[in-house]
């Protein structure tokens, strides 16, 4: 699922599940990322465990996002909150393999945080990005371009060339 939403700039939102016995590789994430315009944000059920990001071991499959999230200089927004659970052998099991990896220049811009209190029936416990709300908005600057003297700019850049 592939969404774009606006911050103070246009972000690219990607939602992927990646089925436990479903085999990938670094080339497989990549191939993905290659195709979402930056800056972006790849979430979902990544069905890999490491504590890189909290989860109580590392498999292969949390290696191989690993060593994808470390040659393609991406950032892990989770924080340390298991985001599955599920009850069998009589205890409760809590693992962390639900993502969200972003490119780095959003990290100032996102918190996150799980919401253990409804998980709406599913053994996943939902996630919650928000944006950071220290950003004023309203100092953004806005350009009309239908109102740009464009032929006082052409002469100016003239000048400014004519002087290099």
């Amino acid at each position: 699922m592939l969404f774009r939403s606006y911050l103070h700039k246009r972000v690219t939102i990607c939602n992927i599940y990646i089925h436990p016995e479903q085999n990938f590789t670094q080339a497989d994430l990549k191939q993905l990322t290659d195709q979402l315009p930056k800056p972006y944000i790849l979430t979902g059920d990544f069905n890999s465990h490491n504590t890189l990001w909290h989860d109580y071991k590392t498999d292969p499959r949390g290696r191989t996002v690993e060593d994808f999230i470390l040659d393609n200089d991406l950032n892990i927004l989770d924080e340390n909150e298991h985001t599955y659970e599920k009850f069998y052998d009589g205890t409760m099991h809590k693992s962390h393999i639900d993502l969200t990896l972003i490119t780095p220049d959003l990290q100032p811009d996102l918190d996150w945080t799980t919401n253990d209190e409804d998980s709406g029936g599913s053994d996943h416990i939902p996630i919650k990005i928000d944006i950071n709300k220290s950003y004023d908005f309203s100092t953004f600057t806005k350009w009309n371009f239908k109102k740009a003297d464009w032929e006082k700019y052409r002469d100016l850049a003239e000048i400014g060339r004519a002087h290099v």
